[in-house]
């Protein structure tokens, strides 16, 4: 079925969620409590109206090496 919006976590288990981005928007999310220098891991599922998830897709992102 077709997504109605996508939910963006912070852990494997998907209990930490970070956002939540309606289907019909573009899927952007910018984290702003991101530490410099470290490695994140975000999970991405889309969810149907009837409340089904897909399978998450992992996205790794490393923190800038300054604040510039």
């Amino acid at each position: 079925t077709t997504p109605v919006e996508y939910r963006i976590y912070r852990d494997a288990k998907l209990t930490k969620l970070a956002a939540t981005i309606s289907a019909n928007q573009k899927l952007k999310f910018k984290d702003h409590n991101r530490k410099k220098g470290k490695t994140y891991l975000y999970y991405i599922v889309s969810v149907d109206e009837f409340g089904s998830f897909s399978t998450p897709a992992v996205v790794r992102v490393k923190g800038k090496e300054s604040n510039d």
